[in-house]
């Protein structure tokens, strides 16, 4: 390995996380806006 793989998996763990955040705040967009059409339609 050129890197330490240490060095490797953490920088793999620190994208996943990333990853992670933005997919939520995604969801939570899409979430907002499907709740807002659900209560529109009662």
């Amino acid at each position: 390995f050129r890197r330490p793989l240490i060095t490797y998996l953490k920088g793999i763990i620190e994208e996943k996380q990333l990853w992670e955040i933005c997919v939520k705040r995604t969801d939570d967009a899409f979430g907002f806006a499907t709740e807002t059409q659900q209560q529109d339609s009662n």
